[in-house]
Parts: structure tokens; C-alpha cells; sequence
């Protein structure tokens, strides 16, 4: 049971259905980045249950459900996979792959490469089913953060970045693809560059996190502060909501410690743009910045919470 299917049963579910509805007619290629634990995992199994017709679930929703066309959907949960080892990535695609071929009936050479096997596979797919392929990615990034500073990250990136290209290649094939990360890795995304970035777009700010609105008693002071977009509304964090803890890598700790950090430059920090691969583009990643405002051309980022500003100063204290 996927985490849209769990909480609609529990009646748990904050309804975003309207807004994910319109994100899902209103393009063919996305990408989205929040910070870890933002419901990105959520967004994601509610977009699978509504190009498998999910009326059973979509019945107890805001939406006015009418699909009634049901898709061919390719998920790739790159978040499960093990990269430490040489060919890690190639053997999470493999096995993906094949259960995919099996779960269609079609027949998968275990010696070829993976690029060559995902475009094949699409084109069945397409000629087969006579419908267009539904391409989830979650946590695209996940292979990159694994290997990073390892050194299986430059085969990492290459093989990740002509995977993800095949997407650009075969537009034809495709219903939707649709990308989520919790990181920027500028390195494989200006390559992949098909993709529409919505992280920082006002209109479908609010596809992850919650408002005040959606969730009136929670401590914005300890879980909210999140705005991803000039002028979005301020955002509450699900995962801090539910008691987990902002996570924060070992390289990122190792970049702080290494530096010449201080937490008070983050109050607030003033900047005409964020540096990609930088400390400060790091922390926004991991939930530890947000943006405040925008004034002129100047973006204006400070911490978000009490919950952030715990954790950063514990570490600087150790």
C-alpha cells in the first residue's frame, strides 16, 4: 500500500488533488526539489494512482475524478538503491528494468546497456499498449549523493545523465515524465536540460508542505518557515510535523566543520543569487535555509525554524 492510498483510508489526507490534477494537465516533463521528508514520496504515489485509475481512492478527494484512461507506468525509486560498489547504478537499472519487461511480457538482454534496454523498452511499450508511458523518477539525485566524493561518481554521473536523456529522446513515447530530487546537481541537470524545473514556481509552490491554512495547529515556530518561490506562502514541513528530524549528510557536516561557517551570516543572508555546489545551496537543499523574500534583485534567505537553528548550532558546538 502506497502513502496516498494509506492516508486516504486513514483519512489522514491533506488534499492537494486539485492542484496535483492541474500540475499533471498542464505539463509533459517536470522537476521538483524539496528538502528530504517533504512529501515528495507522497506526490508521487498520488500522481501513479491517477494514471492507474484509482477511482476507489480519488472518490474520497476534492478532485471531480475522471480519468478514465489508465496508463503504462515506469517508477524508478532510486532512493532504494546501493551505489558504493563499482557498477552500482547499472545494476539497480538492470534489475528495475527487468522487472519491468517481465511485468509487460517482454524479453530483457541482460548485456546490454541500460540506455539501450530503456529505449527499447518505451517503444514496445508505446506500440503494444497503443498508449503513451507514464516515467516516474523519485529521488534522481539519490546515486549521486551516494558516490559522492567516492570514486565511482564519475561513472555515476555519466551513466545516470544518458539515462535520464533517454526521456529527451523519446518525448513521443511519453504521457508524462515527472522528476524529483532533494538536491540540485547541477553537473546531470544541465545536460538533462527537458526537463520544466517547478521548484522555484509560484503556481505549483504548494504541491508539497502545508500551509497554515491546511494545517492550522501546527508550530509554524518549530515546523514551518518554508517558501521555495518569491511570494509563495509560507510552508509547514510533513516531516518535522510527524517527529523526524531534519537529516544532514556526512559531507555537508564535514563542509561546515571545514569552513569558516557562522551561523549568525544566516540572519538573514542577502544574496543576488545562490551558488550551485555552494554550503549555502547545500543547506536550502537539506530544509537548514529558505527564502525569506525578494527585494529588487536581491533574495533575501535566513533559517526557517527553531527545529533548523537546533540542529545547525548542536553541530557547530561539537
Amino acid at each position: 500500500m502506497n502513502r496516498f492510498e494509506q492516508l486516504v483510508k486513514q483519512d489522514a489526507y491533506i488534499d492537494k488533488t486539485p492542484l496535483i490534477e492541474a500540475f499533471i494537465n498542464n505539463t509533459n516533463t517536470a522537476l521538483l526539489i524539496r528538502p528530504p521528508h517533504f512529501g515528495l514520496h507522497t506526490l508521487m504515489d498520488t500522481i501513479e494512482a491517477y494514471f492507474q485509475g484509482r477511482k476507489d481512492l480519488f472518490a474520497r478527494c476534492l478532485i471531480d475524478y475522471k480519468q478514465r484512461e489508465t496508463y503504462p507506468i515506469l517508477r524508478f525509486k532510486f532512493q532504494v538503491g546501493k551505489y558504493h560498489q563499482p557498477g552500482g547504478l547499472r545494476t539497480y537499472l538492470m534489475q528495475t528494468l527487468k522487472a519491468f519487461s517481465d511485468q509487460y511480457g517482454f524479453e530483457m538482454k541482460n548485456d546490454q546497456s541500460p540506455i539501450i534496454v530503456f529505449r527499447d523498452l518505451l517503444r514496445k511499450l508505446h506500440k503494444q499498449s497503443g498508449k503513451l508511458i507514464v516515467v516516474l523518477m523519485d529521488h534522481y539525485d539519490a546515486p549521486l549523493l551516494q558516490t559522492r566524493n567516492t570514486p565511482f561518481y564519475g561513472e555515476t554521473l555519466r551513466l545516470l545523465t544518458s539515462f535520464m536523456l533517454v526521456l529527451k529522446d523519446h518525448d513521443d513515447d511519453l504521457k508524462i515524465s515527472v522528476v524529483t530530487g532533494t538536491t540540485h546537481q547541477p553537473d546531470c541537470l544541465r545536460e538533462v536540460n527537458n526537463l520544466t524545473n517547478f521548484s522555484n514556481k509560484i503556481r505549483f509552490h504548494e504541491l508539497c508542505g502545508f500551509t497554515k491554512a491546511e494545517c492550522p495547529s501546527a508550530d509554524e515556530d518549530l515546523y514551518g518557515g518554508y517558501r521555495f518561490a518569491p511570494g509563495g506562502k509560507l510552508l509547514i514541513h510533513p516531516g518535522l510535523l510527524k517527529g523526524e528530524s531534519l537529516e544532514m549528510p556526512a559531507f555537508l557536516k564535514e563542509l561546515i566543520k571545514s569552513s569558516d561557517f557562522d551561523i549568525n551570516a544566516l540572519k538573514p543572508l542577502s544574496l543576488w543569487r545562490l551558488p550551485s555546489d555552494s554550503l549555502f545551496s547545500w543547506l536550502l537543499d537539506y530544509g537548514f535555509l529558505t527564502l525569506l523574500q525578494q527585494s529588487n534583485d536581491d533574495y533575501l534567505y535566513g533559517i526557517p525554524n527553531k527545529s533548523a537553528e537546533r540542529t545547525l548550532s548542536a553541530l557547530l558546538k561539537r
